[in-house]
């Protein structure tokens, strides 16, 4: 974790890039790729990984 608030105002976190990782993001592109909000839907939505 780096401090970057003077610059940003907040810290700034760095990941490596690993297959589990970037399988999550996946995951979660794919899912808002094919989600469309309908109104008074609950825009949180939860996910599980195993």
């Amino acid at each position: 974790m780096m401090d970057a608030t003077k610059q940003f105002g907040h810290f700034i976190e760095l990941y490596e890039p690993t297959p589990p990782l970037l399988g999550v993001y996946h995951l979660i592109k794919t899912a808002s790729c094919n989600w469309t909000y309908k109104e008074g839907e609950d825009v949180c939505r939860s996910f599980a990984l195993v």
